[in-house]
This record gives C-alpha cells, sequence and structure tokens, in this order.
C-alpha cells in the first residue's frame, strides 16, 4: 500500500497500484475512477479487509495533518470489501450500499435479469444454473460471461423502478444474494412480494 495518510488512531492508507489493477480488470472499473479516493484501514499491504470511499474535503484535511494529531474514529462508504472464496478469481466483493455509485463506473460482473428471476433468488436464498440459464438469452449470456464471485444483477429500468443487488455467483454457477435480511425484504416488497407471499 502507498504510505499512510495519517497515524494515530486508525490508520490510513492509499490503495496499491496491483490492487487497482485487479479491481479493473474485474469489475470493468471506467479510467476516471477515483481511486485517489480511496482508503484502506489495514497493514495488510496486499490485501486490506475493507476499501472505502471518502470526500475530497477529508482527503485534503488528513493530507493537512502531517503531525498525525487527528484520531479517526469513522470514515467514508465502503465499496469492496474482501471476501476470500476458493475457486475466485477476485476476491473483493462489490457492497450493496456503494452500488449507486459503482454502478456508472462499472461494466463487468453485472447482469440485467427478468423481475421475476430477482423475485426467485431474493425468495429463495439461492439460484442454481438452471434457475437462471433458462431465463431469457439475454439474461443468461449475461450471468454467463459473469466470473464466479461478486456480481450486480439488475432489473427493471424503462417501465418502472430500477432494482439492483449484489450477489456471488459459486464456481458451480450458482448464485447467493450478498444482502442484509432487512434489505432483501425490503427489496422483495419493491418486486411485489408482502411478507406473508
Amino acid at each position: 500500500l502507498a504510505d499512510a495518510l495519517v497515524s494515530g488512531f486508525a490508520p490510513l492508507f492509499g490503495i496499491s497500484a496491483p490492487l487497482q489493477a485487479e479491481l479493473v480488470d474485474y469489475f470493468g472499473l471506467c479510467d476516471s475512477f477515483p481511486f485517489d479516493l480511496m482508503v484502506a484501514r489495514s497493514l495488510q499491504a496486499e490485501a486490506p479487509s475493507s476499501l472505502l470511499l471518502i470526500a475530497p474535503q477529508v482527503l485534503r484535511l488528513l493530507e493537512a495533518d502531517s503531525a498525525g494529531t487527528l484520531r479517526i474514529v469513522n470514515t467514508g462508504v465502503r465499496v469492496f470489501q474482501r471476501s476470500p472464496s476458493k475457486g475466485v478469481p477476485c476476491q473483493y466483493r462489490a457492497c450493496y450500499a456503494a452500488l449507486p455509485f459503482l454502478l456508472p463506473r462499472m461494466s463487468k460482473q453485472r447482469a440485467r435479469l427478468p423481475r421475476p428471476v430477482l423475485r426467485e433468488l431474493l425468495a429463495a436464498g439461492e439460484l442454481p444454473p438452471e434457475g437462471w440459464a433458462a431465463a431469457d438469452g439475454a439474461a443468461g449470456g449475461a450471468l454467463a460471461a459473469c466470473a464466479p464471485g461478486s456480481i450486480v444483477l439488475e432489473c427493471g429500468g424503462a417501465d418502472g423502478p430500477s432494482h439492483a443487488v449484489t450477489a456471488f455467483k459459486a464456481p458451480s454457477g450458482t448464485i447467493k444474494p450478498m444482502v442484509s435480511k432487512p434489505e432483501c425484504g425490503l427489496l422483495l416488497r419493491e418486486l411485489g412480494v408482502s411478507a406473508g407471499d
């Protein structure tokens, strides 16, 4: 990792060039992705646990604190979380809360699903390959093109509200949503599934 931006309570570090390249390659991040605003709270040089996005104003404040007198308790939005898994080329997953920031800057590891298929995934908690492969040609092809690991599934758009959810695609092809139970319940209600269904 790059030099610490601030010392003290919990140092913040810049993201290393090799890790940046790995994320760009795996998620298809755009050339203008603001890695200069990304920090990690970890001394693990090659594999920090969380990658955070901070505001430019916060970055300037940290850079101005050359004496390290600031003690940062909490800052930033978690964009990527390390989630080691066997058979997966990238050990980081996209975080659900960061999707509004990530989606306009991400061209890989995403697929658009029909609403019924996304509802089925969220309701059942997983979807085997046969559950999505026959969904329709475009959705099946997009999911097949996604490498194992972190993916983003989307539905809706032109004729109604759009929805996006983070998920994990196992090497076997099985897909599991990567959202909390409350987030899953909210998404299901927005997709037209009541609590009693």
